[in-house]
């Protein structure tokens, strides 16, 4: 798709979508309280995510700037399916925060992974399950074992 001079193409609308979601998750890490608690380490809690942000940023503008040049004619269209799955990819993240913020990392980590999984289209459903199960379980050990406590966990 064209505008004007500029061709639209996947990678920028993706690239678009990324880089404004990561700076919604900068501005998330620079306002939120636990954010700015301090670890065993002298850090903030908010160091590593403000970090990966900017990294997630500087990503999807190359993205955005330098797209691929060449597109095999299946994967250059923009197909209502595809626009689903982003849309639906994008309002489990949302959801992720915000039950994160009010519940914590258990109740907001498991369900969103295993949902967005299998809406994404992971079959059979305790693949799903299993893999939200162990993504968690990963993330969590990860943290505890870098002393980074998680919202919701004590």
């Amino acid at each position: 798709m064209r505008i004007g001079r500029v061709y639209i193409s996947p990678d920028r609308v993706s690239g678009i979508v990324i880089a404004l979601f990561a700076l919604w998750l900068l501005y998330i890490s620079y306002t939120a309280d636990w954010a700015f608690q301090e670890t065993r380490d002298g850090l903030s809690v908010g160091f590593f995510p403000r970090i990966t942000n900017m990294i997630t940023i500087g990503l999807a503008l190359l993205v955005i700037i330098f797209p691929a040049q060449t597109y095999p004619e299946k994967l250059a269209k923009l197909t209502p399916k595809g626009l689903m799955q982003a849309a639906t990819g994008f309002l489990f993240a949302i959801l992720f925060f915000v039950l994160l913020q009010n519940f914590g990392f258990f109740y907001a980590a498991f369900p969103c992974l295993a949902g967005g999984m299998y809406l994404m289209g992971v079959r059979p459903w305790y693949f799903s399950l299993l893999y939200g199960a162990v993504a968690t379980g990963a993330v969590f050990g990860l943290f505890y074992l870098l002393g980074f406590p998680l919202p919701g966990i004590n």
